[in-house]
């Protein structure tokens, strides 16, 4: 197995009473990078809209033990974008250093 993985997938996540939902393909793909690598980190945005039939718990999914998410801002356009990026860029700061690409 490889080292670390971090990845930005701009499939969005969805909060649901505290617990993070994604659609059930985009899991699979998780599960997939999770088995070649010791550890990966998905960036991934958060929306707001309700999810599809087609959407689960992560917590109900096996093999997603080495995968953490680092659920970021619906930011699309260039003003939201610029609203969230210090913010962003700071949260983010921890995952891009544990992989060791910071300078």
């Amino acid at each position: 197995m490889a080292g670390r993985l971090l990845i930005y997938a701009p499939v969005p996540l969805a909060m649901i009473d505290g617990v993070l939902h994604l659609e059930d393909q985009a899991c699979d793909g998780l599960r997939l990078w999770a088995a070649n690598f010791d550890h990966v980190t998905a960036i991934m945005p958060l929306t707001t809209a309700l999810p599809g039939p087609s959407w689960v718990p992560l917590s109900a999914r096996p093999g997603l033990e080495r995968v953490s998410l680092e659920p970021v801002p619906m930011a699309y356009r260039p003003d939201r974008f610029l609203f969230h990026l210090p913010a962003t860029r700071r949260r983010i700061a921890p995952a891009i250093e544990a992989i060791g690409l910071s300078s």
